[in-house]
């Protein structure tokens, strides 16, 4: 019994021993020359980045981005001000969601 108890507790030490070293992996950082930063930069998409035909629409797109973005942060103050920015962005031809928004 106490042959099975010391070969359990072996185990289980070589096991912790073992999986901590795996998880000690070296890091390596590579810098990177401002150059090569813009270059990535320019090639990345910008996924806010929309365009639309109607100008308006865009506006409204832009609107509600900052809204979203407000609600994440709870701040209400600026969820108005972006509601009473959408508000504007509609028409006097969409006067039914100027008075949603």
């Amino acid at each position: 019994m106490k042959s099975i108890s010391k070969i359990t507790l072996i185990a289980m030490v070589m096991l912790t021993v073992t999986s901590c070293v795996e998880g000690n992996k070296k890091q390596s950082v590579g810098i990177e020359t401002p150059e090569a930063v813009k270059k990535e930069k320019k090639e990345t998409a910008d996924i806010a980045d929309a365009a639309f035909e109607d100008g308006m629409v865009g506006k409204v797109f832009q609107n509600y981005l900052q809204i979203r973005t407000a609600l994440i942060h709870s701040d209400t103050k600026g969820v108005k001000k972006a509601a009473g920015n959408l508000a504007e962005s509609f028409t006097a031809e969409r006067a039914e969601l100027k008075q949603i928004a």
